[in-house]
């Protein structure tokens, strides 16, 4: 393998919920790493910023506004693709909503919404996706999903059924693709420092049983989380497919 293994200098890259979390976080390793990298979000002038950003840095980042959970959104991610030449070497389906309540609350419509958003979204953004990445000739695919997708929580289940379905779908993808180069991974975190979790963080006994669970005795950083993300779309990944990398600090495997 040569000697550019870790580098994806000039390869184009799309993060869904690239500006803020685990998304932005992607975007910059995607960035460090020498990739062009298209970043999607809903917020207008969220992207603006962002992208300004990168690009002042004589970084390149291209952006799409676009909702991810509607068919009109994935066609316009889709399209912008195609703009840019029609190849892409990394997907990465960031985006994820969440309502924690226990099953018998949860309202059919909020259902539908999680699994619209975090699993239906990112499969019909692949299936779009797939002549793009198939036109790279060694594409990646990779769907961050969670922990909650492995192990089952005390509220959340839809949220939790729809990261289950996204480290399936990995699975799936990766083998009935793999013959056209398209490798399909997911990663799991445990709880990630992010703008979503401020107000839990905040919260010294919620801190504290967290880091109880956690033999590492901590909360992932976005950026840990980016990097197996990135890690995954590399040369260096190159024979690994269908696969759920744990982002967790050994959570799952310990017996608490």
């Amino acid at each position: 393998m040569s000697a550019d293994k870790w580098r994806l200098d000039g390869k184009l890259a799309l993060v869904t919920g690239g500006t803020q979390g685990i998304g932005l976080a992607t975007v910059r390793e995607f960035l460090a790493r020498g990739a062009h990298v298209v970043v999607v979000a809903r917020t207008a002038e969220d992207l603006e910023r962002q992208t300004g950003e990168y690009n002042g840095r004589e970084q390149v980042a291209h952006s799409v506004c676009a909702d991810v959970s509607t068919s009109e959104g994935r066609k316009r991610i889709a399209v912008a693709i195609r703009d840019l030449g029609g190849i892409l070497h990394a997907l990465v389906n960031n985006v994820g909503v969440n309502t924690p309540q226990p099953a018998v609350d949860v309202r059919l419509e909020d259902f539908g919404r999680i699994m619209a958003t975090n699993a239906e979204a990112a499969f019909d953004l692949c299936c779009r996706a797939q002549p793009f990445l198939k036109a790279a000739h060694g594409g990646a695919v990779v769907n961050v999903a969670s922990i909650a997708g492995v192990l089952a929580g005390r509220t959340g289940a839809p949220y939790a059924m729809s990261k289950a379905a996204l480290i399936h779908m990995a699975k799936c993808l990766g083998v009935e693709w793999a013959s056209d180069l398209i490798r399909v991974n997911s990663v799991a975190p445990w709880f990630t420092r992010t703008p979503r979790l401020e107000r839990k963080l905040e919260n010294a006994e919620f801190m504290r049983a967290v880091c109880n669970r956690t033999p590492l005795r901590r909360l992932a950083e976005a950026e840990e989380v980016a990097a197996a993300v990135v890690f995954l779309c590399l040369p260096a990944a190159s024979y690994i497919t269908g696969h759920c990398l744990l982002v967790d600090g050994g959570a799952t495997h310990y017996e608490f």
